[in-house]
């Protein structure tokens, strides 16, 4: 058992690594290049104007703020934003909710167009007190990046092209992977596993192998169930190796589910056991049932019944003999008859 612990507690030190490993480097950091001409900005206008947008707001956060080189009147702005939660329906509803805080979002009208490498993407383009907004939601993986731009409303067309091409060089955007089904994998392991170790165990109760009794037959299938575990795990664990973007989308690792099938196996070992030792006890002879004789215990290896030869007793313990009415028998001694016997006569004759 202390082998057994200390096994498990590194499985679980791994399985927490692997978890913090992950976290870390949850997906790629989306990342745009800058557009010809344009400098990032970290505290100017437009960079001042971007967090007001955003303020309050603790689902986004400000990964870049560019402004053209030459300054003027107004700093026309462009900002990657990215925000929690995953790529949706891509609705209005939806893209309000992204946009919440920038100024006139509610009078937009956002349209799904996907981008050239399948990327789901929103987009819409609105005037608010003559300003422009131009504004695409894209996915990420399991978060959201929001590109907008801000410019006035009479020099729109000259950033146009230029918003294409920021959206265009986006980095680090994908669709969201899918999930690792759990559920679906357990009921597969477990039906499969107990099936088989059900079948294993039935057919040598019926076969009785070697004449083995109902509680070997459960110790023996029993630690079979604890190497198959042993193995199961091992195998878990490099089989889902390559599935580690679906097991990080649903949180987890493969070392968890390694350690599920081995604590499965180890459940199954101890069941069959049990059902062993059960069935063990319904085989025992009864207590009350007579040593020989019809109701004799069988169970034992002989089932030859053994004679009972009577024991004679002595001849001086067995009483007065019986007598045979036609006389003595020739064993006994001879007596004279009663009431007198044959007397000798006397052949020669008188004088």
């Amino acid at each position: 058992m202390v082998g057994l612990g200390q096994w498990t507690g590194a499985v679980q030190v791994v399985a927490v690594a692997a978890v913090l490993g992950t976290a870390a480097t949850a997906h790629a950091e989306v990342a745009l290049r800058a557009p010809v001409g344009w400098e990032r900005d970290e505290d100017g206008a437009a960079a001042r104007r971007v967090r007001r947008w955003l303020q309050g707001r603790s689902d986004a956060r400000v990964l870049s703020v560019y402004t053209p080189g030459a300054r003027d009147g107004f700093a026309e702005t462009i900002a990657l934003v990215e925000i929690d939660g995953a790529f949706g329906a891509g609705d209005a509803v939806e893209f309000a909710a992204a946009l919440a805080g920038v100024p006139g979002v509610d009078a937009a009208e956002p349209s799904r167009e996907d981008l050239a490498d399948g990327v789901p993407r929103t987009g819409a383009t609105w005037e608010h007190e003559r300003l422009f907004y131009r504004a695409d939601v894209v996915a990420s993986d399991t978060t959201r990046a929001l590109l907008v731009q801000c410019a006035l409303a009479d020099e729109a067309a000259l950033y146009g092209r230029t918003f294409t091409e920021v959206r265009d060089s986006l980095t680090g955007v994908a669709a969201q992977r899918p999930s690792f089904d759990r559920g679906a994998w357990r009921t597969r392991v477990v039906l499969g596993g107990g099936l088989g170790i059900a079948a294993v165990f039935g057919v040598a109760m019926w076969r009785r192998p070697f004449g083995a009794s109902a509680r070997s037959i459960g110790r023996v299938v029993a630690g079979l169930c604890v190497v198959l575990a042993v193995v199961a795990a091992l195998l878990t664990g490099r089989a889902l190796a390559d599935r580690s973007e679906e097991l990080r989308t649903a949180g987890l690792v493969p070392g968890t589910l390694a350690a599920e099938v081995a604590t499965w196996g180890l459940a199954a070992a101890v069941i069959v056991w049990l059902i062993g030792v059960w069935l063990a006890r319904r085989e025992a002879p009864v207590a009350s049932a007579p040593a020989r004789g019809s109701f004799a215990d069988r169970s034992g290896a002989s089932m030859v019944s053994v004679p009972i030869i009577p024991i004679v007793p002595k001849r001086g313990e067995s009483g007065p003999v019986r007598r045979h009415p036609d006389g003595a028998s020739r064993l006994d001694p001879v007596t004279v008859p009663p009431g007198g016997g044959l007397e000798k006569v006397d052949e020669r004759p008188e004088g």
